[in-house]
């Protein structure tokens, strides 16, 4: 059979090859083709459009979410524009403050490193307790128990500075008079 076929096509080559298809054939040929490319591109570009706006709104709610979080956990720093109503808490901090801050270093001088540490441990649970009374305070504005209970913060605080201190310079005399007998 193929050779009956390959006898034919021999034959008429020369007549296939001076014959040439009308002008209307081509232009449907054309036509057929760019539908097929139009219907091929089009579920692609559709799929690639998907899942652009995906990752687009992925990364919104994404950075959404983490300007959130951020705001949320950010410490606020307007305790100044707070306590502005409260001149006796500003007047405490002002007083305390400075001098809490000279007795721990005068303790990191003289006192023993654990006992330090564990001082330091304590004063930092005393302090985390007055960052709770200052936000409760925000949160219940015009509260006199509140600002009390802060300024005793404050007195605790040093007064535990002095009393260890007082100890511990007591403790440093009684083992100079030891050493000198």
């Amino acid at each position: 059979m193929e050779d009956k076929l390959k006898k034919l096509v021999q034959m008429h080559r020369k007549e296939a090859d001076t014959l040439q298809a009308p002008d209307f054939l081509w232009e449907r040929i054309a036509a057929e083709l760019d539908q097929q490319q139009q219907i091929n591109v089009q579920p692609m570009r559709r799929v690639w459009l998907k899942l652009l706006l995906r990752v687009a709104a992925a990364a919104t709610v994404l950075l959404v979410a983490g300007i959130f979080a951020i705001r949320q956990w950010q410490p606020t720093n307007n305790t100044a524009s707070t306590w502005a109503n409260y001149p006796e808490l500003q007047q405490a901090e002002a007083y305390f403050q400075p001098m809490i801050v000279a007795k721990v270093q005068r303790l990191e001088q003289i006192g023993d490193k654990a006992l330090t540490a564990a001082l330091l441990q304590d004063l930092a649970l005393l302090e985390k307790d007055y960052e709770t009374l200052a936000k409760d305070l925000r949160d219940n504005a015009d509260n006199q128990q509140l600002v009390k209970a802060m300024v005793e913060n404050y007195r605790s605080r040093l007064q535990l500075l002095e009393r260890i201190l007082n100890e511990i310079e007591q403790k440093q005399s009684n083992e100079k008079a030891d050493t000198q007998l």
